[in-house]
């Protein structure tokens, strides 16, 4: 029999890490809730994995590394699991509703379908993004406490409840890169899709508009598709340099305003364009965010301080996904409190504190002591027009504006609270959008990052207006429900396809590919240019990416504390290390590696390690050059 190729290995391991997180969801969401209908015990479960990712945050205080102990998670994950079948008795699972079950794997599918069809660990060009992450979840797996910096002794700044989820199934399962950013992203679908069906069904709107809103969470989106007419898809709201770019991806990268606001990947304006690959924390948090609402509704319903509690902690755990969602997290708490007076919602507080306190104590820490906090954008962030908005949400928009005259006609489900999740949800966008000086601090307060959250709130009305069009189209039914569902995810299957080409492109040439490993995260690599002793960020940020080492040297350092080189050497001293070493001069103690052009010698002290080809860009066409991995006698 043939081996397997490279990409159905991939594969064939992320389905078997999906299955496992799968059950292991469905056995805690058991163990908690007992015998409660399917939907509930998947959404509890997904809390609970995320819970687990959290109790690795806690490592730092610890002064260990659970993560980085394959066989003690592995040997954590058995216990827990067999003990809570023991306990519990999660079977037989019930009767889901499968209609609604086929859609949400569908739609799911036709998100993710690019980390099926072109898996691999070559992001396209100028998409740096995933492999900062990337090297922080390596961190992990190979032993850090927390995720640092490309530059050693560095403190954590970024939220990491997603890395330390990603480095359990990473090291439980003992995966690729590849795989396990491909379960994980399984995982954030998942969650999206439970959330919002839950939501929708404590909100008591029916289980066919439940169906429709969790479909629509996944997959709705806008009418770029027209413009484009085929695959495509936006990888950046920026435009990129003709000269530094491949021409047949120039077409993926034309900026915010190509195909009027629509299909743009990252930052997405919705969460189904958000959870086209690969998986980022915000979006994460964004599939974290419609758990914590339905716990909150459902708090609110039972007045009970136990629910409460779990709503403050899903919101806490958003948070530690990405801010932004657990900011929209916190106003759907506060607005479902205050709209029903509820006197037994004070648990949420000190629950969301509790959590989110894992990372943000840490951080307030290393601000007191390092000079505070400065913004690391690079460039003046760019935001949609109103137009180039309504056209990313055009279709949710158009069937929430239906929704919301059905339900105002309609006395069936819990108005009140619909009104208030909605608008919680939707207003925050707005308001980002409309308040002047607010995006002084990108990271929190840029408007297109309260998008997702805004369309996630519409799916709730479009929800409704979907499945009242479906009932009432009598034996046309089945083409009503097939044209509304072409109409809402039409673009989203277009960028999909699109990130499909644009993968399998950056496979065919790679920025960085070498004979063997490049070794783990230990030491400092030195990574040298070619023709310039200093790397453009492509190279350095690959290198972070495939070993989780900091480097000597990155040209456009992205640091949030400003006061750090007062303990570090700065950059300056750091550059004129990496031109010695460039020019044959001894490297110093703390350089393990080295990553050079094969022209040069080697640098004193250090042995040939392996081969690589690098691949760069000049007037738009795509070249390589012969490189050399040098280790440390």
């Amino acid at each position: 029999m043939a081996p397997m190729t490279p990409g159905l290995e991939a594969d064939a391991a992320a389905l078997g890490a999906v299955a496992a997180l799968a059950g292991l969801a469905w056995i805690a969401g058991s163990a908690v809730l007992g015998p409660a209908p399917a939907a509930e015990r998947l959404g509890a479960g997904i809390l609970c994995l995320a819970a687990a990712a959290w109790l690795v945050m806690l490592q730092p205080l610890a002064g260990v590394s659970v993560a980085g102990s394959p066989w003690l998670v592995r040997i954590v994950v058995v216990a827990a699991a067999g003990l809570a079948i023991w306990r519990t008795r999660p079977w037989p699972i019930g009767r889901p509703d499968l209609g609604p079950l086929a859609a949400a794997v569908g739609a799911g599918l036709l998100v993710s379908a690019p980390a099926w069809l072109a898996p691999g660990d070559d992001p396209p060009a100028r998409s740096t993004d995933i492999l900062w992450h990337e090297g922080w979840i390596r961190q992990l797996v190979n032993g850090g406490h927390a995720p640092g910096g490309v530059y050693a002794d560095v403190p954590n700044a970024y939220p990491w409840l997603e890395h330390a989820l990603a480095a359990l199934v990473m090291s439980a399962g003992g995966l690729s890169m590849t795989a396990t950013l491909t379960a994980v992203e399984a995982l954030m679908l998942a969650a999206l899709a439970a959330g919002t069906w839950l939501l929708a069904v404590e909100l008591e709107v029916g289980r066919a508009a439940a169906a429709w809103a969790a479909v629509l969470a996944l997959a709705g989106g806008g009418i770029g598709w027209i413009q484009a007419a085929g695959p495509a898809a936006v990888l950046t709201a920026t435009r990129a340099d003709p000269a530094t770019t491949p021409a047949d991806l120039l077409r993926f990268q034309h900026g915010i305003g190509a195909y009027g606001g629509d299909l743009l990947l990252s930052p997405a304006p919705t969460p189904a364009l958000g959870n086209v690959p690969p998986a980022m924390p915000r979006e994460l948090g964004v599939a974290l965010l419609p758990l914590a609402a339905w716990a909150a509704v459902r708090a609110a319903h039972r007045a009970s301080p136990r629910w409460w509690g779990v709503a403050g902690a899903a919101a806490g755990l958003a948070g530690l996904a990405s801010p932004v969602a657990g900011i929209g997290a916190a106003v759907v708490l506060l607005a479902l409190a205050a709209a029903h007076r509820s006197p037994v919602a004070w648990p949420a507080l000190p629950a969301f504190v509790a959590v989110v306190l894992v990372w943000v104590g840490p951080l307030l820490w290393h601000a007191a002591d390092l000079g505070g906090l400065v913004s690391t954008t690079l460039g003046t962030p760019i935001e949609p027009s109103v137009l180039q908005a309504l056209a990313a949400l055009a279709a949710l928009v158009v069937l929430a504006a239906g929704g919301i005259v059905v339900l105002a006609r309609s006395g069936t489900a819990d108005r009140r609270a619909f009104a208030v999740a909605t608008a919680a949800l939707v207003v925050p966008a707005v308001l980002a959008a409309g308040m002047p000086g607010l995006n002084a601090v990108p990271a929190l307060t840029r408007p297109l990052h309260y998008l997702p959250a805004a369309a996630l709130g519409l799916t709730l009305p479009a929800g409704v207006a979907a499945a009242w069009l479906v009932a009432r189209a009598g034996r046309w039914r089945i083409a009503c429900a097939a044209a509304v569902a072409f109409a809402a995810a039409a673009s989203v299957a277009t960028a999909s396809a699109g990130a499909v080409e644009m993968l399998r492109r950056s496979g065919d040439e790679p920025v960085l590919r070498c004979s063997g490993s490049l070794g783990g995260v230990d030491g400092v690599i030195a990574v040298v240019g070619s023709g310039d002793v200093a790397p453009g960020d492509p190279l350095a940020l690959t290198v972070f990416a495939r070993t989780g080492a900091p480097l000597l040297y990155v040209r456009r350092p992205r640091i949030r504390f400003p006061d750090v080189y007062l303990h570090i050497a700065p950059q300056q001293p750091r550059f004129f290390v990496l031109r010695d070493i460039a020019v044959g001069r001894t490297a110093p103690a703390e350089v393990t590696r080295v990553l050079a052009p094969a022209s040069d010698a080697a640098p004193p002290g250090f042995a040939a390690g392996g081969s690589c080809r690098v691949g760069g860009v000049t007037s738009g066409r795509y070249h390589t050059l012969p490189y050399r991995w040098y280790e440390r006698r």
